[in-house]
Formats: structure tokens, C-alpha cells, sequence
């Protein structure tokens, strides 16, 4: 029993640990995926707002004929490329596959916005905080801005901690020469608010029924040890257990031929031949001490004196 409680403890034990591994482990990951979607959100906003911004100003004059494309709305079509016509002359941008315009017209703007309000990291790493608290997301950040060979950091935070976890690098204009990329160095308890419950749920079932488990397996291991019932013909005594039983003479003769029988039902004319042989109220005596004993045994569920109709009675032992 001791060898099974052991395997049974080390069983659940290992499954508990496994599980609370899987929970981080699925937590970590979600924790990536969102801060993955966050910055996407924040490189989006931080472009909508420089885009609203040259919009309504004129940060370059001599490059008003560029920003008519950045603010000329774009079509719901698939194209292969883009022409941009300009004072010094015209220049085609051509896409590896059919892009529709949307997609196309915003990295074209982004080449675009890079001459008239390129990307500031400090601007998009706050965007991307912001971004990220509403996912209950906390630790540092930063990010990192490539143009060409020029790298700028946000808040110029190089290098990047080694604990932190980076996003991709995104490739956001026409040119494939700008990039942006993230980083946030999250703290553990960012893990444990975003752990499923569902993890905990399944834990706590598994031991209720690793519980239940156990307790069958030793009642099933220490079956109950019946009460055991002593005749003493001599002393005119019953015991059962450790109890002294009140009862009379006649019942005691009686019971003790049923239980010498025990198993074997003893018909009525029987106990009429051993006890009542010529009494014509035969009947109503065995009626009487058959109820009698019956009263005695009767908070002792192991023996019970059964009545088998039509032939006699027999008592049930352990």
C-alpha cells in the first residue's frame, strides 16, 4: 500500500510541476504574441499621426510635389508598382508580388515620411508603452529605428538587456531601407496575470481525483475487520466485539443452532423438534424468540437472521 502511495504521490507531483510548466510556458508565449501586436498597433498609430501632420503642415516646401502622394487617398486595387513623379524626374518602384494599393501607398508613405517627419523612437516607444498597459503588459521598453545604415535607439537605451524579449524587425517602406523593431523586458508578474486559470482548474481536479484515488485504494487495501460474535454455552454468555449482550437463556440455545448452522437454512419443524417437540403454541414461540434475538443482534449489521419464507430461517455471518 505504501509502494502504491508513493508512485500515486510521485505521479501527481510530476503532473502538478508539468502543468505549472505548460501554464508559464503558454503564459510567456501570450505575453510575446501581444507585445508582437502592440508594437504593429504603435508603428500604425505613430504613422497615422505623422501622416495628419504633414497634412495640415509644411515641414519642407520644396518637397510639396512628394507630399501630394502621401496625402492623396489611396484605391481598393491590386498593383505591381508604383511610379512617383517629382521636379527631378520619375522614379518606379516595382513589388516582388501584386500588393493591394492600401498596403502599397503606406509604405510608399513611409519612404515619403522619412523625408518630411521620419519615425522618432521616443515617440513610438511611448506609443508603444501606452499600447502595451492596456494588455497589462509592465517592464522597460524601447525601440529601434533603421534608416539605411543609420541606427537610432529610443531614450538611447543600447544595448538591449538580454532578459528582454524582441520583436521582429519590420520593413515598413517601399525601399525595404527602413526598419523598426521593439524590445520590452517585461517582469514576472506580467506571466502571472496573463497564466489561463483553465491550468489551475485542471490542477486541482487532478488531485481531487489523485485524493479519491488514494482513500479507494485503501479501503479497498484494509477491508473491515468484522465484529466477532462469541457463544459461551457454559456461562450463558454472548459477546459480540467487545460488548456483553443481555439475552435470555432460550434465545442463546437457539441462536447458538443457528449459528452453528450458519449459511444453512433450519426449517421450523426443526427448532419445533429441538425445543417444542408436543407444544401445540409451537409456532408462536418460535414467532416470539426468533423476534427476541433478532432485538439483540440488531445494531450488529455483519449478523442477521434471515427469514426464508416457507422453509425456515438461517443467520448471516461474516
Amino acid at each position: 500500500m505504501a509502494k502504491t502511495h508513493i508512485i500515486l504521490l510521485t505521479a501527481a507531483t510530476f503532473a502538478i510541476l508539468y502543468t505549472v510548466y505548460i501554464a508559464f510556458h503558454n503564459s510567456a508565449e501570450r505575453v510575446k504574441i501581444q507585445i508582437d501586436h502592440a508594437f504593429k498597433s504603435a508603428v500604425t498609430e505613430d504613422y497615422n499621426e505623422r501622416l495628419a501632420y504633414i497634412s495640415y503642415y509644411h515641414p519642407k516646401p520644396t518637397n510639396w510635389d512628394i507630399k501630394m502622394y502621401a496625402i492623396a487617398p489611396g484605391l481598393h486595387q491590386k498593383v505591381k508598382s508604383y511610379t512617383i513623379r517629382t521636379k527631378q524626374g520619375k522614379t518606379i518602384y516595382t513589388f516582388k508580388d501584386s500588393l493591394d494599393e492600401q498596403t502599397a501607398k503606406r509604405m510608399l508613405n513611409q519612404y515619403i515620411l522619412s523625408q518630411l517627419k521620419p519615425i522618432n523612437p521616443d515617440e513610438l516607444n511611448a506609443t508603444f508603452r501606452k499600447i502595451l498597459s492596456g494588455y497589462a503588459i509592465i517592464g522597460k521598453t524601447g525601440t529601434i529605428y533603421c534608416n539605411k545604415s543609420i541606427v537610432q535607439h529610443s531614450s538611447r537605451c543600447s544595448p538591449i538587456p538580454s532578459t528582454a524579449y524582441n520583436t521582429p524587425r519590420y520593413i515598413v517602406d517601399i525601399t525595404q531601407n527602413i526598419t523598426v523593431q521593439a524590445w520590452a523586458n517585461y517582469d514576472f508578474k506580467t506571466i502571472l496575470r496573463h497564466i489561463d486559470s483553465t491550468s489551475f482548474w485542471l490542477i486541482g481536479q487532478f488531485m481531487i481525483f489523485a485524493f479519491i484515488l488514494i482513500l479507494y485504494k485503501k479501503k479497498k487495501d484494509n477491508p473491515k475487520i468484522p465484529t466477532l460474535m462469541v457463544i459461551d454455552m457454559e456461562k450463558q454468555e454472548l459477546h459480540v466485539g467487545d460488548k456483553k449482550c443481555n439475552i435470555q437463556k432460550l434465545d442463546l440455545t437457539l441462536l447458538n443452532m443457528l449459528y452453528e448452522k450458519a449459511g444453512t437454512c433450519v426449517s421450523r419443524e426443526e427448532i419445533k423438534k429441538n425445543f417444542w417437540p408436543t407444544d401445540d403454541n409451537a409456532n408462536e414461540k418460535i414467532d416470539a424468540h426468533i423476534k427476541s434475538i433478532r432485538k439483540v443482534l440488531k445494531e450488529f449489521q455483519e449478523y442477521k437472521l434471515i427469514t426464508v419464507r416457507g422453509k425456515g430461517y438461517y443467520l448471516r455471518i461474516p
